[in-house]
């Protein structure tokens, strides 16, 4: 996978996300990893195993968006939408680049 991504970085001609004068980058999503969390926070004030399944979840959206931004960030959301990268391969790319052990 790490060859991949050295192969996909040295060939990039198009990045998906873009700055603008301001510096603010804009992404391709409707929802952030905060607000993810702030679902799954108001989730878990619910009471009941629905509330805590729909926590639970919303947590996992929140890793799985930040993961994207990720993505989007580097350029690499063509490749991982492309070749339909899992959460764990996602998780396995950024041990692999030392970003999360």
């Amino acid at each position: 996978m790490l060859k991949e991504v050295k192969e996909f970085f040295s060939s990039l001609s198009d990045i998906d996300c873009w700055v603008d004068g301001t510096g603010v980058e804009h992404f391709p999503f409707q929802s952030t990893p905060s607000e993810f969390l702030e679902f799954a926070e108001n989730d878990l004030k619910q009471k009941g195993p629905q509330a805590a399944a729909n926590s639970l979840a919303n947590a996992k959206r929140a890793l799985d968006c930040q993961l994207d931004y990720f993505l989007v960030t580097y350029g690499l959301s063509q490749i991982s939408s492309k070749q339909n990268w899992s959460t764990s391969k996602k998780i396995s790319l950024m041990d692999d680049l030392g970003i999360v052990p």
